[in-house]
């Protein structure tokens, strides 16, 4: 048995004994959403300004408070992403040794990213 199957199966069950939450990070906030028997049940949507120097703080505190105030806390989680938000890109894997793979990678892709790897 893989370790990968292992993992999905117990996300899978995880997600048979509580609902799925579903969360859509968006630019001016996110959205979080009770997936149960197929349904869907949005739960919140907060808006957050997307201009203010502290976004990302209070992203994080809004969602840490949803969680909290609704009761998530260990409910299975996903999130998807727009196709505009990511991009795929595929490199040959490097002649190193296992535990360099990491770092070699990252110097690798650093070259195609207009931001940094990390």
């Amino acid at each position: 048995m893989k370790l990968w199957d292992a993992d999905l199966r117990d996300v899978l069950r995880r997600w048979r004994e509580r609902p799925p939450m579903v969360l859509e990070l968006r630019r001016d906030g996110y959205c979080l959403v009770r997936v149960h028997h197929g349904e869907a049940e949005l739960i919140l949507a907060q808006d957050i300004d997307p201009l203010s120097s502290r976004y990302r703080e209070l992203l994080l505190e809004s969602l840490r408070h949803s969680v909290q105030s609704q009761g998530l806390a260990g409910s299975p989680a996903a999130t998807y992403l727009f196709r505009e938000d990511y991009n795929l890109q595929v490199v040959d894997a490097p002649k190193v040794p296992a535990g360099e793979m990491l770092a070699a990678l990252r110097w690798q892709l650093a070259d195609l990213l207009d931001f940094p790897v990390s």
